[in-house]
C-alpha cells in the first residue's frame, strides 16, 4: 500500500474555529476497538470509503493497508488529527525500525533530528507547530 495516495493534512482551518475551552491536548491516544475484528466483519475493499474517528491514528492507517479506497478519518481534537498526520508522514519516511521507537516503544534517541530533517518537510504547517 502507498500511503502517499492517501493524503492526511490536519485541518488548520478546524483549528482555528476549535472552542477556546477546549485543550489543545491530547484526550486520548488510543481506542480499544480490534481492526482484526472489524476486518471480520466490514470486509473492507477498494470501492469503499471508510469513515473513522481518529483517535491515536492507528486504526486509520489499519484501514489503508486493509485496502480501504478512501479513509476519512475525523476527531473533534486537533492533536489527534497531528498525531495521525506525523505517524504517517513517519510511515512513509522512515524505516520500520525508526517507526517501531517512535511509536511502540514510545522514545527514539535520535527524534529530534528524525523530526527535523526526515519529517517535519513533509506536515502541514499546524502538525509542524505542534
Amino acid at each position: 500500500v502507498n500511503l502517499q495516495h492517501f493524503p492526511a493534512r490536519a485541518s488548520d482551518e478546524f483549528e482555528a474555529k476549535r472552542p477556546p475551552t477546549f485543550p489543545p491536548t491530547f484526550l486520548y491516544s488510543l481506542s480499544w476497538e480490534d481492526p482484526r475484528e472489524d476486518d471480520k466483519y466490514l470486509q473492507i475493499n477498494p470501492d469503499d470509503t471508510v469513515l473513522t474517528l481518529t483517535s491515536g491514528g492507528c486504526n486509520a492507517l489499519d484501514l489503508v493497508y486493509q485496502g480501504a479506497g478512501q479513509v476519512v478519518s475525523v476527531d473533534i481534537n486537533p492533536a489527534q488529527s497531528y498525531l495521525l498526520e506525523l505517524k504517517r508522514a513517519a510511515v512513509i519516511r522512515l524505516s520500520f525500525e525508526d517507526v517501531w521507537k517512535m511509536f511502540g516503544d514510545g522514545i527514539h534517541p535520535k527524534f529530534d533530528e528524525l523530526l527535523r530533517k526526515e519529517i517535519s518537510p513533509f506536515l502541514s504547517q499546524g502538525t509542524a507547530n505542534f
